[in-house]
């Protein structure tokens, strides 16, 4: 597939919002429903980009630079900044404590058992090279399909046996490649897209649907398990429940993403890598104790109060996000995103 798809780069800068809006107030509502699809969105949206035109050795080649490379250098940022601002910005003081968290750091890093944002990188190399073996195996896409499910099976009889987070998160491949072959399937089969892609009025009126039967999904999940999907923590609720709670988010943000057109979250879709890795290690430390001075901690006294605390800490996370980007991607420093 040549070229950017508009609303592709809009539905990833909805995403972004989702996981800004999700790591900020997790075990709010509005952030349980962020979580219930935010992250299967960007797998969906990376299966329905796949492709697999060329060899295996290149393939490999090119994941290695896309995925890989930020994965090093964005992580290498991750471990020193998290160790600088733990023993020494946050108290203006540097401590000799500096150096052993970083090294703890570094070997979380490289062996990525669930090691800050840069767990999803970990899953989506090891989910890409499994997706091309599957399509190039397994010819049949309804067989394939079943293949998936089988996986997903396995993968959730694991988790529901007491099994733990496995290095370089393999056990999350299995439990989010459902994601990655249904957004393949919806680029191979156009008719899939015809409800969803696609600038008609009456379609939102399909999005409220779907938005619906979301939060009624996630209510029911929420009132059997406690929570619902969270991949970092292997929570995956009532299972056929919280997939179909996933993908009626996913369509709804593919919807709406056909329907709005702003240059900011194109801008944030567009770069999505970037604000996805950095925020949360780097921006909101600084903004939660610039908050903290300012009175506004994590106990939110009203919803209006929620309201503006949770709003404006995500718009200085983007403005700052913003900064970061353009530095990194239009100086030589975009070579340590893997591009030229």
């Amino acid at each position: 597939m040549r070229g950017r798809i508009a609303w592709v780069d809009t539905a990833k800068g909805i995403g972004i919002l989702l996981v800004f809006m999700g790591h900020l107030v997790e075990e709010s509502w509005p952030g349980m429903w962020a979580y219930s699809f935010h992250l299967p969105l960007f797998f969906f949206l990376s299966g329905f980009l796949f492709s697999t035109k060329v060899s295996f050795k290149e393939f490999v080649s090119k994941k290695a630079k896309s995925i890989l490379l930020p994965y090093i250098t964005m992580g290498l940022v991750i471990c020193f900044f998290d160790a600088l601002w733990k023993h020494s910005l946050s108290t203006l003081s540097v401590k000799p404590a500096f150096l052993p968290q970083f090294i703890k750091n570094l070997f979380y890093f490289v062996i990525q058992n669930r090691f800050a944002t840069l767990w999803y990188l970990a899953v989506l190399f090891w989910i890409n090279l499994m997706m091309y073996l599957i399509v190039k195996i397994i010819k049949k896409t309804w067989l394939g399909l079943f293949v998936v499910v089988v996986l997903l099976l396995f993968g959730s009889s694991y988790y529901s046996r007491g099994g733990v987070s496995l290095p370089w998160n393999v056990d999350t491949v299995l439990m989010a490649l459902p994601f990655f072959y249904a957004g393949y399937l919806f680029q191979i089969y156009p008719v899939l897209q015809k409800p969803f892609v696609s600038k008609k009025i009456k379609d939102l009126v399909l999005a409220v649907m779907l938005y619906f039967i979301s939060v009624e999904l996630l209510r029911y999940n929420e009132e059997k398990t406690g929570f619902g999907l969270e991949m970092y923590n292997n929570e995956y609720g009532v299972l056929p429940v919280t997939y179909l709670c996933a993908f009626a988010g996913i369509l709804l943000t593919i919807i709406v993403s056909n329907h709005i057109s702003l240059r900011g979250l194109t801008y944030i879709g567009k770069n999505s890598l970037v604000f996805f890795l950095l925020h949360q290690a780097v921006v909101y430390p600084l903004l939660d104790a610039l908050y903290l001075k300012l009175g506004y901690g994590s106990l939110y006294t009203s919803t209006w109060r929620f309201i503006w605390v949770v709003t404006t800490k995500i718009l200085i996370t983007c403005v700052l996000m913003f900064f970061i980007n353009e530095v990194l991607i239009k100086t030589r420093l975009r070579v340590l995103l893997g591009k030229s």
